[in-house]
C-alpha cells in the first residue's frame, strides 16, 4: 500500500465515521436506536411479516427481536395484528405514525 492510498482510506474511514455519527445524533433526537431504525425499515419494505422473519433479517435472537417490537409498540410506531385463520401467527405493519418516521429516516438518509 502506497502512502496516497494510505491517505484515502483513512479520509473514506473518517468521512464514514463523521456520517455515522450524524445519523445516530438524529436518531437520539428521536429518541431512537439504529436497530430501532433497521426494524423501522424493515416493517416498511415488508408489512405483515412476522417478528420471526425480522430476528432473521437482523440476525438477532428472537427475544431480542421481540423487545425491539415491543418497544416501537409502546411507541406507536409499529402495530401487530392475530391472524384470524392460526392465532399463533401475528403479523407486524407500521401505524401512519411509523409511515412518517420512516419517510423521515428515508430523507435522512439520503442527504
Amino acid at each position: 500500500m502506497t502512502a496516497i492510498d494510505f491517505t484515502i482510506e483513512r479520509l473514506i474511514l473518517k468521512a464514514g465515521n463523521a456520517l455515522n455519527n450524524i445519523r445516530i445524533g438524529d436518531l437520539e433526537k428521536s429518541r431512537l436506536t439504529p436497530a430501532h431504525s433497521e426494524t423501522i425499515l424493515f416493517y416498511a419494505d415488508n408489512g405483515g411479516k412476522s417478528i420471526k422473519d425480522l430476528a432473521i433479517q437482523l440476525k438477532v435472537s428472537h427475544q431480542a427481536a421481540r423487545k425491539l417490537v415491543d418497544k416501537l409498540k409502546d411507541k406507536t410506531i409499529l402495530e401487530s395484528v392475530i391472524s384470524k385463520k392460526d392465532r399463533r401467527s401475528t403479523s407486524i405493519s407500521l401505524t401512519s405514525y411509523g409511515q412518517e418516521i420512516c419517510t423521515t429516516l428515508k430523507q435522512r438518509g439520503t442527504t
